[in-house]
């Protein structure tokens, strides 16, 4: 992950692999046959983690501001605990697709938002949040994905630098940013006509 994580698929190689993960070439071909059955598997790896993360969190009790917060939160606990695993996934789900494997990066990022799509659908059809008549549950959920790529983002693209407080950073920037997207999109915030 580590090696993917920094040099993106194209640059990585099976020596520099097998060089970070104390084995030999041939023992990372004899047990994912190429390099692209392993940069799949590790995609694979970490959306199922970030996904059981965010769904462990996410369930119930709580309103809707308190899940989604929750959901949000996760991912950033996951980013801090995993920070090679989220540079792989975002170079895998928003990165440049030319010379790596194909993956269908956007059901990536689906899988990665799953739970919180699923935060806003109970909301919204138990009638506990109404949006505004203009926009719809996949607006929302859009916003939410925004504000995750540019908190996590960020710090991917930056090489995750030393920072204690990187957590609780990014939590409040968060907390904010739902706070703002929530406010703007439920329906008691229209202007009468």
């Amino acid at each position: 992950m580590r090696c993917f994580g920094r040099r993106g698929f194209a640059a990585t190689r099976v020596r520099a692999i097998a060089t970070e993960a104390g084995v030999t070439g041939p023992m990372i071909n004899y047990y994912f046959e190429s390099k692209e059955h392993l940069y799949r598997r590790l995609v694979e790896i970490v959306s199922d983690a970030m996904q059981a993360r965010i769904a462990l969190v996410a369930t119930p009790p709580g309103s809707l501001r308190e899940r989604l917060g929750r959901a949000m939160h996760g991912f950033v606990d996951f980013a801090i605990e995993s920070p090679d695993a989220v540079a792989l996934f975002f170079g895998a789900a928003y990165g440049p697709t030319e010379g790596r494997p194909d993956l269908d990066a956007g059901a990536m990022r689906d899988t990665g938002l799953f739970e919180i799509e699923k935060v806003l659908t109970e909301a919204i059809a138990g009638g506990s949040f109404v949006l505004r008549s203009d926009s719809t549950t996949a607006d929302l959920l859009g916003l939410c994905e925004a504000a995750l790529l540019k908190a996590i983002g960020r710090e991917v693209t930056s090489g995750w630098k030393y920072d204690p407080s990187r957590g609780d950073r990014l939590k409040t920037e968060l907390d904010r940013s739902m706070r703002v997207i929530l406010d703007g999109i439920e329906a008691r915030s229209e202007v009468p006509a």
